[in-house]
């Protein structure tokens, strides 16, 4: 695994990123600056519960990545991708140097990343140089015009110097890759995305009710996530730039409050459902239970995660809402509002409702931090096959020791929807 004492990362592939030797002792030194328990498995590097200025963690892990393009002069398309950091509040326009065409690839994980292995995915974030303005009144229009775009957009940027060979992680947003000041940009536009220039234009429309337009029309939430953040959406008075990390949160929130709405007054399925999917060292379970809407997400990580690299116990987070939803922000982060979409969509595309537990098992495999997207993909990839059918509540324990490494009752002692469905079965039992 990343943390042991090896000279390689092996990841599902089977392939194998080699660690310098020399940077044997960098990896051991994470045993004394990272806090001990389960606070990292809380703060997943976003909340710094351990009063350090940066995670230790994801320092260690971006320093293993190759040196960026010497270059100050970049050209490429953009697909078109934006990142803005959630402390310098920088806004980065990205380019992947001399890729042309449609490069829609490298910022849109929807129905493709999911099936790539861990290496595929950094290298091609790694690819995409940022520049970032230094003062953002002077280019923000322009940048804003290139994210009107349907299509990627041919750009030329000027770079104040070489960008910097780090690649930023976080549990929320994808991998990051270089970045530097930018002096020019030049681009040449392929035609305007007509949905999201009528909500950028109409400046007195609520940015709620903005982002369900856009999803309405079949806008990628990645696409209404990125204009959301450059502050392309709401009431003119009310437009900011926000934090990537944020928007992401935000766009899924807002739908997925709406969304759920909709399920409320529709029927509810009539058999236990599971479904299943594994991707990248996580394995995901999708339980679906007969009943009225009710949600509870859980996370499991092993010994030898990311956020658990020297732990010697699994920990199990939990965060959950009843009928009338919730209005605190779930400690899980961005994952819990990822995944609560992607169960909704199935829902109203069946014109049902359920209560719905989401199991996620993180084994040592999973090498680093990818962003909510794995969760929000997997979920939906889950949800697109044929699920297991169970009547009995006893045949879905079964079934749980039969796929998890984690015993039903160690999820019912952290949780709160299994523990509540196994009561009602018992006091059913006797009428």
């Amino acid at each position: 695994m990343f943390f042991t004492l090896s000279t390689q990362l092996e990841h599902m592939s089977g392939s194998v990123i080699r660690v310098p030797s020399k940077k044997l002792a960098v990896i051991s030194s994470l045993m004394e600056v990272i806090p001990g328990k389960s606070i990292c498995v809380k703060c997943k590097g976003t909340k710094l519960l351990c009063g350090k200025r940066e995670c230790p963690i994801l320092v260690k892990i971006s320093s293993y990545f190759k040196h960026a393009s010497s270059k100050r002069n970049i050209e490429g398309a953009s697909p078109p991708s934006v990142f803005i950091g959630s402390r310098s509040m920088r806004v980065s326009i990205q380019v992947p140097n001399e890729k042309f065409g449609d490069t829609s690839v490298y910022s849109n994980p929807e129905g493709r990343w999911i099936h790539m292995d861990l290496k595929e995915i950094v290298d091609m974030r790694y690819e995409l140089i940022g520049g970032y303005p230094e003062k953002i009144e002077k280019t923000i229009d322009e940048i804003r015009e290139i994210n009107l775009s349907k299509k990627s957009v041919d750009v030329e940027m000027t770079l104040k110097r070489a960008p910097r060979s780090k690649i930023e992680l976080s549990d929320e947003i994808q991998p990051i890759g270089p970045s530097a000041p930018l002096l020019e940009i030049d681009y040449s536009q392929r035609g305007s995305n007509r949905s999201v220039e009528k909500v950028y234009y109409e400046e007195d429309m609520p940015a709620r009710e903005a982002i369900r337009f856009l999803y309405e029309r079949g806008e990628s939430v990645y696409d209404i996530q990125r204009v959301f953040s450059l502050g392309m959406l709401g009431l003119k008075s009310k437009r900011r730039i926000v934090p990537t990390r944020l928007s992401i949160t935000a766009v899924d929130d807002s739908l997925g409050k709406e969304l759920s709405k909709e399920i409320k007054s529709f029927k509810t399925i009539e058999e236990i459902r599971i479904h299943e999917f594994n991707a990248l060292g996580n394995r995901f379970l999708i339980i679906m239970f007969p009943g009225a809407w009710k949600y509870e997400s859980m996370e499991a990580w092993y010994p030898g995660t990311t956020w658990n690299p020297f732990g010697k116990r699994t920990y199990v987070l939990s965060d959950w809402e009843p009928f009338s939803g919730r209005s605190t922000y779930a400690q899980i982060g961005g994952c819990y509002y990822a995944a609560r979409l992607a169960v909704l969509e199935k829902l109203v595309s069946e014109k049902r409702q359920a209560s719905v537990l989401i199991l996620r098992e993180a084994y040592p495999e999973y090498l680093m931090p990818l962003g909510v997207w794995l969760v929000r993909e997997s979920v939906r990839e889950a949800l697109s096959r044929e699920a297991v059918k169970l009547e009995e509540v006893k045949d879905l324990l079964n079934f749980l020791r039969y796929k998890l490494r984690i015993p039903p009752e160690e999820w019912m002692k952290n949780g709160i929807l299994l523990r509540e469905i196994l009561q009602q079965k018992r006091i059913t039992d006797f009428f």
